[in-house]
């Protein structure tokens, strides 16, 4: 019944468009299939409230919530969000994000029924249903539709030859992602957090791309070669279910963004070298293998993230990595010393813990950033070295290691009950000026006790004690 009469009440509202244009002298009016597609537009997407948040111009007398009739024809380039070429004949922006859009886009009148258009966003509404067909929109730019709740499959785009940012994330978009090739304007496709699948599409030919993002869908299949991509900055396709191994990076000179990570790839990590303006590299929860690659070089590099992978050898060295703030390469199968950590002002959070890892402590002086500092589970060796400098750091695990000798000084900024020390062969002889903070920081009312029995630093000064 809604449909019936809504279907009628759009039927008069392009009558009485038609008669207006008619009888409009206006030169500059746009052609009536034009604004037959606008009036169609709102009248799909109104809502229950009969209006969207701001229609100034669209209607006679105000708000379209108490209006009878659509404005005047040539008065179309007026209207709010509408943006008309230079004549004022053609629509080529129509641009209505956060403006309390409720319903489906163009389910009448097709949107190629504004053939000039250049720029369309309807992002940040409450739209459903799905994108409709874009062939034939050859100036289309710029489709914005972004955080709304739009459903199906993404439209065939390889006819939009000027296509330059494609944004549909934080939607419940499915099916596969539409070949890109012929793109060759395209330079920021965002397509995160839907319900995705299959492959991702070959990206060669995409001289212009810097971003593109596949977050967060259902894909499936290997990530395709990124060669050529050299103005490429961003590339986020993790929390998927990729499978094979990670392409090539060398040429991507411009790469700042790059995370694969929660997939099911293989092999080894690419080499590294070159990438200089890389900031973050997150390839966390796969199944890759081999050692660590140089970072040697990548001075601008803030996070690394490796953990959880079944990767070997040694960890590289980090010195001149003067920005990196996060270092994760827990749970691998990784072996010998952990390198200097010397220059490295801005590191915050270290984890290397559940590894095969050998040999003492480095010095941490200097690192008056850190907060989190992670080394348990491993073979390492040696005294506690002076935490005395590290006033930000706010845990610390060195538990299960083979670490000797009477403990430091606490931190003076260790939360209570956020760190541990044992099981290690600690000297656990009484330091009274030094004790309280380490009970209070292992939240044990002796520092040397934990929860698993037959843990403790040192059962032979316990029994003694005892």
């Amino acid at each position: 019944m809604w449909t019936s009469t809504f279907s009628r009440r759009l039927l008069g509202a392009l009558l009485t468009a038609a008669v207006a244009s008619l009888s409009s002298k206006s030169e500059g009016a746009i052609p009536l299939s034009e604004r037959n597609a606008l009036i169609s537009f709102y009248q799909s997407t109104k809502g229950p409230n009969g209006a969207w948040k701001v229609d100034t111009n669209w209607c006679k007398g105000g708000s379209c919530a108490q209006a009878t009739f659509f404005n005047d024809a040539g008065t179309e380039c007026s209207w709010w969000g509408v943006t008309c070429d230079g004549n004022q004949t053609h629509v080529i922006k129509l641009e209505e994000p956060n403006n309390q859009l409720v319903g489906k886009l163009f389910p009448f009148i097709p949107i190629t029924d504004l053939p000039q258009l250049t720029t369309f966003n309807a992002s940040e509404n409450s739209l459903t249903g799905p994108i409709p067909a874009l062939a034939g929109l050859t100036n289309l730019t710029e489709f914005d539709v972004y955080n709304n709740q739009l459903s199906g499959p993404i439209p065939a785009l390889s006819s939009l030859t000027n296509l330059t940012y494609f944004y549909v994330y934080n939607n419940q978009l499915s099916g596969p992602i539409p070949a890109l090739s012929g793109l060759t304007n395209l330079t920021e496709f965002v397509a995160d957090t839907n319900k995705l699948t299959g492959p991702i599409p070959a990206l060669s030919g995409l001289a212009k791309l810097t971003s593109f993002d596949v977050y967060n869908n259902q894909l499936t299949g290997p990530i395709p070669a990124l060669s050529g991509l050299t103005k490429l900055t961003s590339f986020s396709a993790g929390s998927n279910k990729l499978t094979g191994p990670i392409p090539a990076l060398s040429g991507l000179t411009y790469l700042v963004y790059f995370n694969v990570d929660y997939n099911q790839l293989t092999g080894p990590i690419p080499s590294l070298s070159g990438l200089t303006n890389l900031t973050e590299f997150d390839v966390q929860n796969n199944t890759l293998t081999g050692s660590i690659p140089a970072l040697s070089g990548l001075t601008y590099l803030t996070t690394f993230d490796v953990h959880n992978n079944k990767l070997t050898g040694p960890v590289p060295a980090l010195s001149g990595l003067t920005n990196l703030a996060y270092f994760g390469v827990y749970r691998n199968q990784l072996t010998g010393p952990i390198p200097s950590l010397f220059g490295l002002t801005n590191l915050k959070i270290f984890y290397v813990d559940d590894n095969q890892l050998t040999g003492p402590i480095p010095a941490l002086s200097g690192l008056t950033n850190l907060t989190y500092f992670d080394v348990d589970h491993n073979q390492l060796t040696g005294p506690i070295p002076s935490l005395d400098a590290l006033g930000s750091l706010d845990s610390i695990h060195l538990e299960w290691n083979h670490f000797t000798g009477l403990i430091p000084s606490a931190p003076p900024n260790l939360a209570p009950g956020s760190s541990a020390l044992c099981p290690n062969p600690l000297d656990i002889t009484p330091q009274p000026a030094i004790d309280p903070a380490w009970e209070t920081a292992t939240g044990w009312s002796a520092w040397w006790e934990t929860s698993v029995p037959g843990s403790q630093c040192d059962l032979l000064f316990i029994d003694a004690f005892q």
